[in-house]
């Protein structure tokens, strides 16, 4: 069909004249480069062609000596047994080329993923993430309610900072329970604990955050996430929060967690950022913004205790 084309191509080109020879000469270029890749489809289901055989019969010497023992048998027993070693011969060929097909294809599938850390990643690039995952969400208005507001400072950097703002939001959260569970919870550092990663749609992503809440006992577990119901992405009061930053991780830590998509995720400069994701329904994730500091923490401290209902 290429090649038909670019004949009808060609006559047009040289019937033409004027200007009209430029555009026909676009028309001839454009077909010349169809057949040309038509050609190398046509290669490359020649080489998949010529694989498959090879995967079909086992190495020549390996034949061989099967048709050996067929003309030195004599007994229909022993032709039975080389029938069989054959069969065999020919699956295991069979085998190794399907694996050496799946190295090749997983090579090729490496080399055009787009990978992006979860700290970077950008709007495009998360819904196309999280919509291979079949994940959506939604911002919600900013809740209003009057409350009080603190304070923290970064001065330092939040590298250095980030250990002390962990016990300020401990001190302001208080002593709380998990209804139906009688363990009591604690914040560790997971700073240095991997996230993810998320794979989907050609788009690879994974990071790390900076808090867990877990179950006390767990602190120095290398299986601490397993039993992770909640999560802080802090933020210097000079730097933005980063949604989809904080998306990704939620939804890393609910593919980690034993409690899934009932874990939620507080993302805070401890000033006058606020946000608490969360899945609101099954794949849906919530974005939450606050204007109060107190109020966005007992939203959080509440979303944490219905973890087991959610």
């Amino acid at each position: 069909v290429a090649e038909a084309k670019l004949g009808v191509a060609e006559a047009k080109w040289e019937a033409a004249s004027g200007d009209d020879k430029a555009v026909f000469r676009e028309n001839l270029d454009a077909a010349r480069a169809s057949v040309k890749a038509a050609q190398a489809v046509v290669e490359t289901a020649n080489i998949a062609y010529e694989n498959a055989l090879r995967a079909a019969a086992p190495p020549h010497g390996q034949v061989a000596a099967v048709v050996g023992a067929l003309d030195s048998s004599g007994g229909t027993d022993a032709i039975v047994r080389a029938l069989k070693e054959l069969a065999v011969l020919q699956t295991e060929a069979r085998e190794e080329q399907r694996k050496r097909d799946e190295a090749m294809l997983s090579e090729l599938r490496d080399s055009k993923t787009e990978r992006m850390s979860m700290s970077n990643a950008t709007l495009q690039f998360t819904s196309q993430l999280l919509g291979g995952l079949n994940v959506k969400w939604s911002q919600a208005a900013d809740i209003t309610d009057k409350g009080g507001n603190y304070t923290f400072s970064w001065d330092g950097g939040e590298e250095k900072c980030t250990k002390t703002a962990t016990a300020k939001l401990k001190e302001w959260m208080g002593e709380f329970s998990i209804e139906q569970d009688e363990r009591q919870v604690e914040f560790i550092d997971v700073r240095n604990k991997a996230l993810g990663p998320l794979k989907a749609c050609g788009k690879e992503s994974s990071g790390k955050t900076d808090a867990a809440i877990c179950f006390k006992g767990l602190e120095h577990s290398d299986r601490a996430f397993p039993f992770v119901i909640g999560m802080v992405e802090f933020k210097t009061d000079t730097a933005q929060l980063k949604c989809y930053q904080q998306l990704l991780e939620l939804v890393a830590m609910s593919r980690i967690s034993e409690f899934r998509q009932g874990v939620v995720l507080l993302g805070t400069d401890l000033n006058t950022k606020w946000e608490v994701l969360f899945f609101e329904t099954p794949n849906h994730i919530t974005v939450q913004p606050f204007q109060f500091g107190s109020v966005a923490i007992e939203y959080f401290r509440e979303k944490l205790q219905c973890v087991h209902a959610r």
